[in-house]
């Protein structure tokens, strides 16, 4: 059987996408702009290296997207709207 009004529900569907992207990058931001210092029983404060290093590791794993983006961008030849696109558009794989 087919759901009621399929077009609503993948207008929603888009919405709580857009949306729960929104939500992690404002976290995220959030976090950033209250950092406090770890520390360790309030007594030990970790080490810059370690913390950057913590932070090195988080950030791996959340820039791999959009440095692909900005490197294919960067790639792709022509004016930026078309680069865009030109990116944007499904392809079949070699």
């Amino acid at each position: 059987t087919m759901m009621p009004l399929p077009t609503f529900w993948s207008i929603l569907f888009f919405i709580m996408l857009l949306l729960l992207g929104l939500d992690s990058q404002g976290c995220f931001i959030f976090s950033l702009v209250k950092y406090i210092p770890l520390t360790y029983n309030k007594t030990y404060v970790y080490p810059n290296w370690a913390i950057g290093l913590g932070w090195s590791l988080a950030l791996s794993s959340m820039l791999c997207v959009p440095l692909v983006i900005v490197i294919r961008l960067c790639q792709t030849e022509g004016p930026f709207l078309v680069r865009v696109k030109y990116l944007l558009t499904p392809r079949e794989p070699n």
